[in-house]
């Protein structure tokens, strides 16, 4: 029973996230062709604006258009879309390097790429978990763009609520407690969203 109840239970740090971007995402304009890229179930693009919006994701039982691994080159068309979001996704890139200069070079000019990653989060491979960022790994990212913003999300006390809901079934109780205290840490956040420009 508590197994059940653990899959629809969100973590602390994936409330703040969730609270986070969808609030950018519903100030954002209209955008022609947008990709979601690791979209899974594509939970978030009732939130967006588009006219077309497509979808790619590496897990077979995910309901993306395209299954494929972000890190081919080949696997996106040239200045095709105006928007992607890529959330949650880059921790598990071995070479996100090679992941957003592969999105940078799909999008069109002016084009805008919203990344979220957790920074202070549980080993989760899905189907691998490589890395945390920090905002330096996020500047070295974004250097040849033309703008970029780094958003941290959460703060200190949705970091040990995560960490512990997961080890200890008791704490999922303290969800409620990442709704009472809403500030933000730059240095100890949950994680970060980035909306950068091409």
């Amino acid at each position: 029973m508590f197994d059940k109840l653990k899959q629809q239970v969100k973590t602390a740090s994936r409330i703040k996230h969730n609270v986070c971007l969808i609030g950018i995402l519903k100030n954002m304009p209209k955008f022609g062709t947008v990709l979601d890229a690791g979209c899974k179930d594509g939970i978030y693009q009732k939130y967006i604006n588009f006219k077309k919006i497509e979808s790619i994701d590496i897990d077979k039982n995910s309901n993306a258009d395209v299954i494929g691994d972000l890190h081919d080159k080949k696997l996106l068309k040239d200045k095709h879309y105006n928007f992607i979001l890529l959330t949650q996704v880059l921790e598990h890139c071995y070479n996100p390097t090679q992941v957003i200069d592969n999105l940078h070079k799909s999008l069109k000019k002016g084009g805008i790429l919203l990344v979220s990653t957790p920074f202070f989060y549980r080993f989760h491979p899905d189907p691998n978990d490589y890395y945390r960022y920090t905002p330096d790994a996020y500047k070295y990212f974004f250097k040849k763009w033309q703008s970029f913003e780094i958003i941290p999300y959460g703060n200190f006390i949705d970091c040990i609520i995560t960490i512990l809901e997961k080890e200890v079934k008791v704490f999922y109780l303290l969800n409620i407690f990442s709704y009472l205290f809403k500030f933000t840490s730059m240095k100890t956040p949950a994680g970060y969203i980035v909306i950068a420009k091409k």
